[in-house]
């Protein structure tokens, strides 16, 4: 047969020691949800490909065994509009890339993931096309020592999260964007604030060493105005040590991205740090006088300066 087009929900359900193989050939359109009952039901064994593109939120789940866990060697999510409640949410955990790799398109729309409904990309398989229209909105493992991106973020903003120079073989990272402070804010040296808004998760071996590539955007908070004072921070469960950063790219207005120097070591949690407090003068050599009518500033650079100044008397 052909392609199928899955208008209704499509359910499968093993019984006894049976198995189900669907979608072993062709691209198989799914606008509803899919359901199993069984860890013995596989999607794509032939390289064909789940296409997740309803109009409406779609979901991935079980029966009634949340423990379930459904392998898709080609996932495609495609919706055709981009809007919070036309995203693909998992119910349960979901596998992609198995019998000879595999691929996770990501094209229009999210997938909502949480720590118990985990989204896993195997060993060699690929993930593409992914961008601020397709991104994970969750947790997201991937199992590899190739430089692998994260293309994670949360609500409307893509956080992406590069992880490169992998130690080990085949190690599993589960990385999460975090919209909120990190608790814990114990610092080390060479850092002397930490961001207060925004914060990655990384969950994985504690040896293998890896150098990391953090995005920041224009809701980013507490950059220095020198960006070449950026440092890519990661909490050991001790303290948030710096990595330094390296292959900076972009401006604070319109987003950008930069690497750590050194290797990462049993991180758990990586942010945005800086060795001078968020947006503060003394990094672009300039200070404030404030006389009372007026404020000057006194600058050793050649400086493009914007704002809006009010002062205030009581008097």
């Amino acid at each position: 047969g052909g392609k199928d087009q899955y208008y209704a929900n499509a359910a499968y359900e093993v019984t006894g020691t049976g198995e189900i193989k669907s979608t072993s050939k062709f691209s198989d359109n799914f606008k509803g949800n899919i359901y199993i009952n069984s860890d013995n039901i596989s999607f794509g064994s032939d390289d064909g490909v789940v296409m997740i593109n309803g109009s409406s939120k779609q979901f991935i789940d079980a029966y009634l065994d949340k423990s379930n866990v459904a392998k898709i060697k080609n996932l495609t999510v495609d919706k055709p509009i981009l809007s919070d409640v036309a995203q693909l949410e998992l119910g349960i955990a979901v596998e992609v890339g198995t019998e000879n790799e595999g691929n996770l398109s990501l094209i229009k729309g999210n997938i909502i993931t949480q720590a118990n409904t985990l989204l896993t990309v195997n060993n060699n398989a690929t993930i593409t096309d992914y961008s601020d229209e397709s991104f994970v909105d969750g947790p997201l493992k991937i199992i590899g020592n190739d430089a692998f991106t994260f293309p994670i973020g949360k609500g409307k903003r893509y956080m992406p999260v590069i992880l490169s120079s992998v130690s080990g073989n085949d190690v599993g990272y589960t990385l999460e964007f975090i919209n909120e402070s990190p608790d814990d804010r114990v610092l080390g040296d060479n850092l002397n604030h930490l961001s207060e808004c925004e914060f990655w998760t990384i969950d994985g071996p504690e040896d293998p060493e890896m150098l990391a590539t953090l995005t920041w955007d224009s809701k980013t908070c507490d950059l220095p105005f020198d960006l070449s004072q950026v440092q890519i921070a990661y909490y050991n469960s001790v303290s948030w040590k710096s990595a330094g950063s390296q292959n900076m790219i972009g401006s604070k207005a319109e987003g950008g991205n930069a690497q750590s120097v050194d290797p990462l070591n049993n991180a758990s949690r990586l942010a945005f740090g800086s060795n001078v407090a968020p947006g503060h003068g003394e990094a672009l050599g300039f200070s404030f006088n404030n006389y009372g009518a007026y404020i000057e500033i006194e600058s050793n650079t050649d400086l493009d300066i914007y704002g809006n100044f009010m002062n205030e008397n009581s008097d």
